[in-house]
């Protein structure tokens, strides 16, 4: 992957974000101009966001329905990437969402209602690190990967207390530059998914393993769906653990592959579950709905869709509201069973289109 490619795109976003993108250009998000889209907490607890950059109560929720697949999608929050509010990350927890902010390194709650708090932060080196993947374990503590774009930035993997507040570096690898995915094994392993064609090991201990970097992992030089969607390359992104296999998105093939864990635990063969340059354009973050089954979120088609294990993509939307979609976690959230959504926007902001980053949610799911 092409570093200098990643710092030149996020110059961009920053520069459209700091003129202030006038009304045309940007879905408002309900935030105040005059707050600091950078500012940390300043406990160890999750804290209300009138200095954050996000607004701390309920937003208004718009639902779209999909005719063909009967799914409806739900805008809960909107951000607004005037305040450089482009989410990322999802994991959830206890009924609600926490959120990672690419471009400044927070953590947000977001609940079912919309309302939105800060959570945390990590140490951060504004348009020099991106906030990616979160992941949560047993214990409620929250791993945050950063990818180093620019001089200045430390990437790897962060964790914050479980109570919130500052993140500390946890684990990294000279190798491990853009850790775009993160999922927990059942004996507390992490598994990172890097988009220079890596995934990474990590015990609770924090000692890092290249568990895989099979070619198949890798960034292609040249897309096989033709002109790029994002504006670099990306190998592996969105991962998910499971007992016996993990499973990885790679973004230039559109494809969902497999790796086989072997009974002494280290990787094996890495096969293809399904390549779909129609329907998996720009695939992204992936999330397991059910045995056999995950939901994709698609960059290339502002879309999410339904991978079964025999290669089957069911697609169950596209359009807006999605716009740019990132990643998908699929548990309680409020008090029913959905598929949450971060809406990045990050394209529709590099190529200075009206963005609509958002919280959006996908309901029915199995």
């Amino acid at each position: 992957m092409s570093m200098r490619l990643v710092s030149k795109t996020l110059m961009v976003v920053f520069a459209v974000a700091a003129t202030g993108c006038g009304d045309d250009d940007v879905v408002p998000g309900g935030t105040d101009a005059g707050r600091d889209a950078g500012a940390a907490p300043t406990d160890s607890g999750p804290m209300a966001c009138d200095a954050c950059g996000v607004d701390a109560g309920p937003s208004d929720a718009g639902s779209t329905s999909d005719a063909g697949s009967g799914a409806t999608i739900t805008t809960v929050h909107p951000f607004d990437p005037s305040m450089f509010e482009l989410p990322e990350g999802i994991v959830l927890t206890g009924g609600h969402a926490l959120v990672g902010i690419a471009p400044t390194g927070n953590v947000v709650q977001v609940d079912a209602d919309g309302t939105t708090t800060m959570f945390g932060n990590v140490p951060f080196v504004p348009m020099s690190s991106y906030a990616l993947g979160l992941a949560l374990d047993s214990m409620g503590r929250v791993y945050v990967g950063i990818g180093a774009v620019g001089a200045g930035a430390i990437p790897g993997i962060y964790r914050i207390p479980a109570t919130g507040g500052t993140g500390v570096l946890f684990a990294s690898d000279p190798m491990m530059q853009f850790p775009n995915g993160l999922d927990f094994d059942s004996t507390g392993n992490l598994y990172v998914a890097d988009s220079n064609g890596h995934v990474f090991k990590i015990s609770a201990l924090g000692v890092v393993t290249n568990w895989s970097s099979d070619t198949a992992l890798a960034a292609a030089a040249t897309s096989p769906c033709g002109p790029r969607v994002t504006p670099f390359p990306i190998g592996a992104n969105g991962i998910v653990v499971e007992a016996t296999q993990v499973i990885v998105a790679h973004t230039d093939s559109a494809a969902l592959l497999r790796i086989a864990i072997n009974g002494d635990g280290t990787a094996g063969a890495v096969t293809p579950v399904v390549a779909d340059c129609t329907n998996l354009l720009g695939i992204d973050g992936i999330g397991q709905e059910a045995p056999g089954s995950w939901l994709a979120t698609m960059q290339g088609t502002n879309g999410i869709a339904r991978v079964t294990m025999d290669g089957t993509v069911t697609v169950l939307h596209t359009g807006a509201p999605l716009d740019g979609p990132a990643s998908v976690d699929i548990g309680m959230f409020g008090t029913s069973r959905q598929a949450v959504i971060t809406n990045s926007a990050f394209v529709s902001v590099e190529m200075m289109m009206t963005a609509a980053p958002s919280l959006a949610t996908l309901s029915p799911v199995m």
